[in-house]
């Protein structure tokens, strides 16, 4: 029997406001850490994090990790450094951000759990940690408000 609820609407029941993140554009050298997305007026529960693949990430030993910067306090790593070129990560793939693990996959076929976290007043930040790097990922979240007025959007701050 189908749903009689929309899409967005159920989406929204489920998993919270869905935002569009920033485009990681990782094809020049050099370790960078891009700001996803912005965290304001409190806490945030990130209840699906996920990136599409819009070019492969083709370079052998290609790191990212997902992290945390709130405005006060220390960086939370998320995600930790994982390998996403040695096997390439081609376009049109999607990264599922697990439990540990940024986990390529085929689209809608991602494995693992979906990682659910908590964001504070800050940026949630992707990091290359590797010096060479190529590929480029579309970021997207949902996240219900923890806090009275909290809310997540596109992150304005540049790499760096």
């Amino acid at each position: 029997m189908a749903s009689s609820i929309p899409g967005v609407a159920e989406r929204t029941l489920v998993l919270g406001n869905r935002v569009k993140g920033q485009l990681q554009d990782i094809t020049t050298n050099g370790v960078k850490t891009y700001s996803l997305f912005a965290v304001t007026g409190g806490d945030v529960l990130i209840t699906g994090m996920w990136g599409d693949v819009t070019t492969s990430i083709t370079t052998d030993g290609e790191t990212l990790n997902c992290q945390v910067h709130p405005t006060t306090g220390g960086t939370i790593v998320v995600v930790t450094a994982t390998d996403l070129g040695t096997t390439d990560t081609v376009a049109g793939g999607v990264l599922g951000v697990t439990a540990s693990t940024l986990t390529p996959a085929t689209s809608f076929k991602l494995s693992g759990q979906p990682a659910h976290f908590i964001a504070t007043t800050g940026q949630i930040e992707s990091v290359v940690v590797t010096s060479s790097a190529n590929g480029v990922v579309q970021w997207y979240c949902t996240y219900i408000p923890l806090t009275d007025g909290a809310a997540v959007a596109a992150s304005v701050v540049a790499p760096v």
